[in-house]
């Protein structure tokens, strides 16, 4: 794969029922975290409740993967850039493209949209499912011994 690493993400949103529905794209694979209905307080702690998201996600999507149990944690050191890669780009906006006809699974009564995340991470994309690039990558992490 590439040198990308856990830490290199994206971030995008859209608005469903007056609440913005956040989403964050791992540059590399199209693996998506997904947030909603953040409040101005909430952003002060964005890193933290991104980290937790995903956290639980991976720990969800790859319990036991041994790269996992060395996790960094690299959200203290969270920062958002503009988008300027192409790739990404286009996989962020075929990601938000297609997650409208999604939108029935928001839990509006949770932040972290566990069950949203799982189905767009299910989806076919780069001819490869987000999840499963992911997991080449934890792979490729491990073996180099590295954690982000």
């Amino acid at each position: 794969m590439s040198e990308i690493g856990l830490a290199d993400w994206h971030l995008s949103h859209m608005v469903y029922n007056r609440k913005k529905l956040y989403v964050f794209v791992h540059a590399l694979t199209g693996y998506s975290i997904m947030l909603y209905g953040l409040t101005k307080k909430d952003f002060k702690r964005i890193g933290e409740l991104f980290y937790e998201a995903l956290k639980e996600n991976l720990l969800s999507d790859y319990d036991g993967h041994e790269s996992l149990s060395r996790f960094c944690r690299f959200h203290e050191e969270i920062a958002f850039h503009k988008l300027t890669d192409k790739k990404v780009l286009g996989t962020t906006t075929y990601l938000m493209r297609i997650l409208p006809s999604f939108l029935d699974l928001i839990d509006e009564n949770n932040l972290v949209q566990y069950r949203l995340s799982k189905k767009m991470n299910s989806m076919l994309i780069k001819h490869d499912y987000p999840k499963s690039l992911l997991a080449s990558l934890l792979d490729e992490l491990s073996q180099k011994g590295q954690t982000c």
